[in-house]
């Protein structure tokens, strides 16, 4: 078990951004580092961050050092509003703790006494109302407590401001309550709906994450928020602020009507409290935020202190604090103003991760003397916050703890390393050391030292196993001791990693880099290399010694001289764990290159020294350099960056970020930018296998298309099956040997209109697109134009009706786009919209872009006087004849399949009556457009022409009758049968008859009549149609009878009556309804084959 703590503590030492201590290994407390410490008041800092790994309540020394870890008091929920209260005669901790919402919390309060052990708890009276995190204070005396609560309602939104229309909607409504701690009895309540109307607000629906859209009940409108409630003891009326009105309101404790309500040039405000009240005026302090992520009023989030003058109604702003530190500028939620008793202010910056006190000197002004922020770790900085930070006198011994030790030592028999601390006790002074061989044995004083910071370390003189800590007051009585602990000692194995007070070293100290480890080797190989003079070469041959020993020769400085030992250097990596081993090694042999310096030394010249001295290379070095650059370092320095590649190509917009890795990247950007290039797929550099990214997704069943699914197959398919399942066992066997065809009987025109008339264009790729992997969830840019606004992109921004997008202000200081100059945008170079007005507040315009004369600064009418220039520019253009802008060469649009049938029909009966009836070949009248939207007046006839002008409308219809399709009626009288003669004859032959019918009295039927069996042709003309063309001058006839009675006869010339569609009459319509029908259809034709694409 020890030495998984030990594990633990190290991983924390090592890893943890929050401050590590080995008595308390899993603590997550923050850090605190103190900018400013100009003799402070006295007291401790409480504070409860949220937002982290160790969410609760913490209590912490001026210095910054931790006194109390309060993590998991509150359970799984989040701590609010820490501080010291009265409750029953002796100070108390009281906090809230809830889960945070949409800006508000659900949860309880609690009260803690000095052991940090809950006495009680508090929570709001009412059906279905949880305390809230934004207030909890004890009330003088300690009987009674006031709480925030939130609710949500239905309510008319008729009376919403800056525009927004609503009906019935929801509301989150701000309530507060005192309540009777012991008894819980509701002795005051108020809501804000019943006293303040929701036009009063100064946010609008979604204008920030924690206001709500109150469309629903789980996001209402939170149009009050109230934030802080303060009672007083002289007037016994409630103050409180409420964030989303920007103003603060006094209550009367008995009517629960506002006595007067504040709005001044604060805005976002927190903490309100009385400060004094008199007769005739009162003092105030409050938290102006003066941000709330939206709408700034002030650079700044400072603490105010106002004079409120009840005889003239007027606010006068008496005091005004500095900001507590130069990093912290504006806290945009929560935040607190504490006047301590001392006459300095305490401060809370909420979001901002900071805390500071201020005093007033002597000339009356606020003066910074403490400042400090906290963090949680490099990545927590605009994530963690803290809704209020208080400073108090705090003293405790808690007596149901007692201090934790951990005892370490490298090896059995070197001294101990100990480590003590007492979370949450104020009055230690020192700690006294006790040692023994036994856990039970004699126990022996051994040392004594102060108390540092939460946790203090202290190295033994000697070593023995087991210890014992005491912990001393001032007055050096005994408070309590701590358990017998034994000592950790590490196998041999990791003996040489585990010296514990070096690693909080080596993790403080900075690393120095591979270059500057290289370039301290080369320098101190210079400064070791001998001079070569005549005395270190080798003596003569003759003065060897028989046996092949040299001689010593000596110097005239009396030195040996050695031959030139080279010393290889091995390039270890200051990472290798052997390079550690041997470093000592390496240190003997340069000290002792260094001791056998020459005797002679150059004087050496003064050296300037300068920042970027250590980064500059010798000529020497760089040719080194060079001649050492590998084959990948080479091409890395000739690698072209992005915006050089950008730069030197024609289109740098196809430009991606691996381009520049190619082997030749200019000529891959030319290839792509030429045209009819098809693409690689995007995924090609993906990681991950193709389509893995589809794993879980459930792919959604095939889906007939729809002119297929409109016959209604499926549904006879689905009656089939489900028979078919209805089916016994031997019937299944049955059908498998004889299957039984022809189930699904679809009428044949059903499937002709479907596949013929009904069938649609299916969505197909363009020439040269690829599909990749996402591309189906890509959005489509063809129907999207520059300036329009889509309503989702609207919903997403939050943007009531007529408001300016929120990049407008910007849009005001910098232009138009520069890829869109003309672009007429309403606030910029256009007037706003009717309704909406210039200003800063919710939906306004900003300021009008002009400068000191008037004059718009991007062009355009932006006040909506008219501009001359624009208006003639206009009137230019009306008088200018339109622009053809069709292409040259461009391709004609197919016709349909079924026009084209028509017409090659036609043709050929038109070919075939020419040669039955050469004279009959005339002008076949006026040629119809190729686009379809007109249609000619004349059709070729063999009626006389000279029939007059009267109106005929009503006698005849010139719509084509399709044949086969509609049942058509027959313009003679019908009659149920004819009887054929009959008479009996000899029967002759293989198949010979007994009777034989008369066929020769039988009426033939007209040329036009189908008969069963027969092709029918269709097409736009066929065999005994009457083809009639109307001239209107010479329609000259002397009425209806004669024109009825000349077209009976032509009928009659023509082979007779027959089967005439319709019913036999005339449809009143004019030649011109005929016109728009064709037209409409070509349009909508053309429509849908330009959506296709």
């Amino acid at each position: 078990m020890r030495s998984l703590l030990w594990y633990a503590a190290l991983a924390a030492l090592l890893v943890l951004p929050s401050t590590p201590f080995l008595t308390r290994p899993l603590s997550f407390a923050p850090t605190i580092n103190v900018t400013i410490n100009k003799n402070p008041s006295s007291g401790y800092v409480f504070i409860a961050p949220t937002g982290t790994d160790g969410n609760g309540p913490y209590i912490y020394d001026k210095a910054g050092n931790l006194v109390w870890d309060g993590a998991g008091v509150v359970g799984g929920a989040d701590a609010y509003n820490f501080h010291v209260c009265m409750y029953n005669g002796s100070p108390h901790l009281c906090i809230t703790g809830g889960l945070g919402h949409q800006g508000y919390a659900i949860g309880t309060a609690m009260i803690l006494d000095a052991n940090y052990r809950i006495v009680t708890s508090v929570q709001t009276g009412g059906p279905g109302n949880y305390a809230d995190q934004h207030e909890f204070q004890v009330l003088a005396g300690g009987n009674a407590a006031v709480l925030s609560s939130y609710r949500s309602i239905a309510y008319d939104m008729t009376g919403m401001p800056y525009g927004v229309t609503m009906q019935q909607g929801f509301l989150m409504d701000s309530m507060f309550q005192e309540i009777d701690i012991k008894s819980g009895q509701v002795l005051f309540e108020w809501y804000a709906s019943d006293h303040v109307s929701v036009n009063h607000t100064r946010v609008y629906p979604r204008s920030f994450g924690q206001v709500g859209d109150g469309y629903s009940g789980h996001s209402p409108f939170d149009y009050f928020h109230i934030n802080s409630i303060d009672k007083s003891i002289k007037s016994n009326m409630y103050l409180i602020s409420a964030r989303h009105t920007n103003a603060v309101y006094a209550i009367n404790s008995t009517s629960h009507e506002i006595v007067w309500r504040l709005g001044f040039n604060f805005s976002s405000q927190h903490d309100a409290r009385w400060v004094r009240e008199d007769t005739d005026t009162t003092t105030i302090s409050l938290f102006d935020n003066a941000n709330n992520g939206v709408n700034q009023t002030d650079l700044i989030s400072t603490g105010m202190i106002i004079d409120l003058n009840h005889k003239t109604g007027k606010a006068v702003l008496r005091l005004r604090s500095l900001p507590t530190a130069s990093n912290v500028g504006q806290s945009v939620s929560q935040g607190n103003f504490q006047a301590l008793p001392n006459g300095n202010y305490f401060f809370g910056y909420g979001s901002s991760q900071a805390f500071g006190e201020q005093f007033i000197n002597s000339k009356g002004y606020f003066e910074v003397n403490y400042a400090a922020t906290w963090t949680t770790g490099a990545d927590s900085v605009g994530k963690t916050m803290c809704y209020r930070t208080f400073s108090y006198d705090w003293t405790s011994t808690p007596a149901n703890t007692v201090p934790a030790v951990y005892v370490y030592a490298q090896e059995v028999g070197s001294a101990n390393t100990i480590y003590v601390s007492w979370n949450g006790a104020t009055t230690v002074a020192q700690w006294t050391f006790y040692a023994a061989d036994d856990k039970f044995g004699n126990y022996t004083k051994v040392g004594t030292t102060k108390k540092n910071g939460f946790e203090t370390m202290w190295t033994a003189p000697r070593y023995s196993r087991w210890w014992r800590v005491d912990a001393l007051d001032q007055s050096g009585v005994p408070l309590r001791s701590s358990a017998n602990s034994d000592t950790y000692v590490p196998s041999p194995a990791l003996g040489g990693a585990c010296n514990m007070p070096g690693v909080v070293a080596d993790n403080k100290a900075r690393k120095p880099t591979k270059n500057e480890q290289r370039r301290a080797r080369k320098k101190q190989q210079k400064h070791e290399a001998p001079e070569t003079s005549p005395t270190d070469a080798s003596p003569p041959l003759e003065d060897a010694q028989p046996n092949g020993a040299v001689k010593p020769t000596t110097t005239a400085t009396d030195t040996f001289a050695q031959d030139d030992v080279v010393i290889a250097d091995p390039e270890l990596s200051p990472d290798d764990p052997l390079y550690e081993q041997f470093a000592s090694v390496f240190t003997k042999f340069q000290q002792r290159d260094e001791e056998e310096a020459p005797a002679v030394k150059e004087i050496e010249q003064p050296k300037v020294f300068g920042d970027d001295d250590e980064n500059i290379q010798g000529e020497d070095e760089e040719e080194e350099t060079v001649a050492k650059l590998s084959k990948k370092a080479r091409k890395q320095a000739n690698k072209l960056s992005i915006a050089e590649l950008k730069a030197i190509v024609q289109k740098p917009e196809i430009v991606e970020w691996t381009d520049t890795s190619a082997s030749d990247p200019k000529l891959l950007v030319n290839i792509k930018s030429s045209r009819n290039v098809v693409p690689v797929p995007g995924h090609w550099s993906l990681k991950r296998e193709y389509l893995s990214s589809k794993r879980g997704v459930e792919k959604a069943g095939f889906a007939l298309p729809k002119f297929i699914a409109e016959t209604g197959i499926s549904d006879m398919r689905d009656a089939v099956l489900e028979k078919q399942a209805e089916a016994s066992l031997k019937q299944k066997q049955r059908e498998r040997v004889q299957p039984k065809m022809g189930k699904l009987d679809i009428d044949y025109q059903k499937l002709y209109e479907a596949f013929f008339r009904r069938q649609t264009k299916p969505h197909l790729t363009r020439y040269g697109e690829v599909y990749y992997e996402g591309k189906e969830y890509e959005t489509n840019l063809r129907h999207l134009r520059p300036g329009e606004l889509s309503e989702e992109l609207k919903e997403a921004l939050n943007m009531p009706p007529g408001a300016p997008p929120p990049w407008l202000i910007n849009q005001q200081r910098f232009g138009p786009p520069p890829s869109y100059p003309a672009m007429k945008i309403p606030g910029l170079n256009a007037p706003p919209p009717p309704g909406a007005s210039w200003g800063f507040h919710p939906g306004g315009y900003g300021k009008a872009p002009v400068d000191d004369k008037g004059a718009p600064l991007w062009g355009g009418d932006v006040h909506g006087y008219g501009d001359a220039a624009t208006e003639a520019a206009a009137a230019q253009t009306k008088a200018e004849p339109p622009v053809d802008k069709t292409v040259w060469g461009e391709l004609q649009p197919p016709q349909d399949d079924e026009e084209e049938e028509e017409e090659e029909e036609e043709s050929d009966d038109e070919e075939e009556e020419d040669k039955d009836d050469p004279s009959a070949a005339r002008g076949a009248g006026v040629a119809t457009p190729f686009a379809g939207t007109e249609t000619p007046g004349g059709i070729y006839s063999s009626v006389p022409t000279d029939l007059g002008t009267q109106s005929i409308a009503g006698e005849f219809n010139l719509r084509k009758q399709r044949r086969g399709t509609d049942t058509e009626e027959s313009s003679h009288p019908r009659s149920a049968g004819q009887v054929i003669g009959e008479k009996s004859i000899r029967a002759e032959g293989f198949f010979g008859g007994e009777r034989a019918y008369d066929l020769s009295g039988t009426k033939r039927p007209a040329p036009d009549v189908p008969l069963l069996g027969s092709e029918e042709r269709g097409g736009k003309k066929r065999r005994g149609d009457v083809e009639v063309s109307l001239d209107p001058e010479a329609l000259e006839v002397g009425g209806k009878e004669e024109l009825k009675r000349r077209y009976e006869a032509q009928r009659e010339r023509e082979g007779g009556g027959g089967w005439q569609g319709g019913s036999g009459g005339v449809e009143r319509e004019d030649v011109s309804q005929m016109v728009a029908e064709e037209g409409a259809k070509r349009l909508r034709k053309d429509r849908e084959r330009r959506e296709k694409r």
